[in-house]
């Protein structure tokens, strides 16, 4: 956890900065903020014991992890046995196989975005750069094309003219559109 350099009262005041760190004192995890507040020239400092919410979360992270890993073998499975299905059957057959296999797939990408967050919430470091927005927009618009045309949809980005670029993680925000 990223600590800061100690400050003194003096210093809070004078840079008239608000702050926010995590303490690890005695096993157990505090959430510690102060706030300087003008009117009165005070600081008020509050401080929020939160290891029980850290360790859900890590409760969770590993559930949807091991629940993703676990799905995937037998989804596999059940998808090559679809193809095998296919090739045998009948027109009557076919339908009911079709309405698997259509399922089968939205499950495999149910897993694949599970993942995909679990393996995005274990990362903490966040590349910060310049991202133009509209542009990215731009970018990931064709990703979206064959299932839109699958579904006979149209997708369209509709923005205001001026929108400023903004720092942050193209990659992770090209993730979360």
């Amino acid at each position: 956890r990223k600590q800061r350099e100690k400050q003194k009262p003096e210093e809070i005041i004078e840079e008239r900065k608000n702050f926010t760190i995590e303490l690890d004192y005695n096993e157990k995890l505090y959430l510690c903020s102060t706030t300087y507040m003008p009117s009165s020239q005070q600081i008020i400092f509050s401080l929020l014991e939160i290891t029980q919410i850290r360790e859900m979360e890590k409760l969770k992270r590993d559930f949807v992890s091991n629940v993703s890993h676990e799905l995937r073998t037998p989804l596999t499975a059940i998808k090559g046995f679809i193809e095998t299905l296919s090739e045998d059957a009948s027109e009557e057959q076919l339908q009911y196989i079709k309405v698997i296999e259509r399922n089968t797939e939205r499950l495999i990408n149910i897993v694949k975005d599970l993942l995909m967050l679990s393996k995005l919430e274990q990362i903490q470091t966040i590349e910060s750069e310049i991202v133009n927005l509209p542009e990215l927009l731009d970018n990931i618009l064709p990703l979206f094309k064959d299932k839109l045309n699958e579904k006979d949809m149209q997708l369209k980005i509709d923005t205001v003219d001026e929108i400023p670029e903004i720092q942050g993680d193209s990659f992770k925000l090209e993730q979360v559109f």
